[in-house]
């Protein structure tokens, strides 16, 4: 068995009757020994549909009960397991199946994402769209072996980054947050954040598997009844976005049942000063950064309970070695950050294109995207990004992703997507249009996009420009663009 299989067996031999999951939203408990079920269930159900050894298995189940059971049989099986958005589009959902070698595609009932393809029934009320892939993935040819996990970074399908993990990254990653976070089986999780990211992996569904840490699951993602849940479950874990710290500042103190949490973790963009220190002056609850990335997993984490002048997000996690790498036309002391450890991944299954590429594997390390500087006692702080990927609550998007649905409408000349930013909500994304056809509305263009792009990525506003701009050289002329979408307040 993997590690994370090693770890879990002992965890069920001495937890079998305690319960590792409440889905309220479902209306069930699941108990070790219910989920140690599951996962014989799922992987028989592998073999009765004829499966290949190694499977590939897409999970669209967003956070329901039967994601960890999934994720887990697809780790015995070892095969390799990609989880995405619960509210991709079936459009997106597949084509990213028909791109990664997809021999099996799950989702929840009654979300018409496999409708006309004969689904067929799986454990725990799930369906599944059984596929046939043509070759031996491309990620199959590379050094790791045993089980794998894929990650999409961008988000992107069409220009897809897919990052290959190996189980033994996924166990690092999990086994460096419980240990910096203390995390143990008195705790109870709460998921305020999808399983289906890198952040929901590591904080939420590994410490269950590690340490046998119990999780909250419900099918919403709404603030009042998360506080409400605080108090129901005795939750001694938050783990969340900004955006998120931000709705509960605004509900006052409505949010109060904050105070009772052992630990708040906040990761998935840079968090506000002034949002820190309302938490920690109105409740006295110290919001700990956590930092990381899909190919790396978690980096640092500010562990300390006292706010400085500036957000931190805190100290390298163990066995994890974090460095600044020289860029032009920063200070002495900044530079892109490069993390070595045991928890960074050593690919990517789809690289996309050479111009669209903003970070990299090394051979000894990964290459982020992301800006930093130490301060004097050792923690880092986030300075900016060198990518053009914008940054949607947590969410990165890549704007030519957004561009080329745009483009697909008769109609459209030029299509620039940018973020506009919106504070603690990260960034808010707008597409500057050129028409041919005048009649062309910004309706039918988000309606289009909507069709085919996750909701996070389609533009919150669309800006009509009246001529290209073009720079002397025939080039587009960003900078003018960038200038009336900033102009415009929509």
């Amino acid at each position: 068995m993997g590690a994370i299989l090693d770890a879990f067996a002992g965890i069920v031999a001495e937890n079998r009757r305690r319960i590792a999951i409440h889905a309220p939203s479902e209306n069930i408990n699941r108990t070790f020994g219910d989920l140690e079920c599951d996962i014989v269930e799922f992987g028989s159900a592998f073999e009765r549909l004829g499966l290949p050894s190694r499977p590939t298995i897409v999970s669209n189940v967003g956070n329901h009960s039967a994601f960890i059971a999934l994720f887990v049989a697809t780790l015995a099986s070892d095969g390799t397991f990609l989880a995405v958005d619960g509210d991709a589009p079936s459009t997106e959902l597949l084509a990213l199946a028909e791109t990664c070698s997809a021999d099996l595609v799950v989702v929840r009932p009654g979300t018409g994402v496999l409708d006309g393809l004969a689904p067929v029934p799986l454990p725990c009320g799930l369906l599944a769209s059984v596929h046939r892939a043509d070759s031996t993935p491309v990620w199959r040819s590379g050094p790791e072996s045993g089980a794998l996990v894929l990650r999409l970074t961008s988000g992107s399908t069409r220009a897809s980054k897919v990052v290959v993990a190996s189980e033994r990254n996924l166990f690092a990653d999990g086994s460096h947050i419980t240990e910096a976070m203390d995390i143990g089986r008195a705790d109870v999780n709460l998921a305020t954040i999808p399983l289906a990211h890198a952040y929901g992996m590591g904080n939420l569904v590994m410490p269950l598997l590690l340490r046998g840490t119990s999780i909250v699951l419900r099918d919403t993602f709404l603030p009042t009844q998360w506080t409400a849940d605080i108090a129901a479950f005795g939750i001694t874990l938050f783990s969340s976005v900004p955006f998120i710290f931000d709705c509960l500042q605004r509900m006052g103190d409505a949010a109060a049942p904050l105070a009772r949490v052992r630990l708040c973790v906040t990761a998935g963009a840079p968090i506000d000063m002034r949002t820190l220190r309302y938490f920690k002056e109105a409740l006295g609850v110290k919001i700990h950064s956590l930092y990381g990335t899909t190919e790396t997993g978690s980096i640092t984490f500010d562990s300390s309970d006292s706010l400085g002048d500036t957000v931190s997000v805190g100290w390298p996690l163990p066995e994890t070695s974090v460095s600044l790498m020289r860029v032009d036309g920063a200070g002495p002391s900044e530079g892109r950050i490069k993390v070595q450890g045991t928890a960074v991944a050593h690919r990517y299954a789809h690289d996309g294109s050479p111009e669209e590429r903003t970070s990299e594997f090394t051979g000894d390390g990964f290459l982020t995207a992301d800006l930093g500087t130490f301060s004097p006692d050792g923690q880092l702080q986030l300075l900016g990004r060198v990518s053009s990927f914008i940054n949607v609550a947590g969410r990165k998007v890549h704007p030519r992703e957004v561009e080329r649905v745009i483009l697909e409408l008769p109609g459209v000349e030029h299509a620039s997507v940018l973020g506009v930013d919106r504070g603690v909500r990260g960034e808010e994304l707008v597409a500057c249009v050129y028409r041919r056809d005048s009649g062309l509305t910004a309706t039918q263009i988000r309606r289009h996009c909507a069709a085919v792009l996750s909701p996070y990525k389609v533009p919150k506003r669309v800006v009509f420009g009246d001529e290209l701009p073009v720079t002397g050289r025939g080039k587009v002329d960003r900078k003018v663009i960038e200038l009336l979408v900033r102009a415009d307040k929509g």
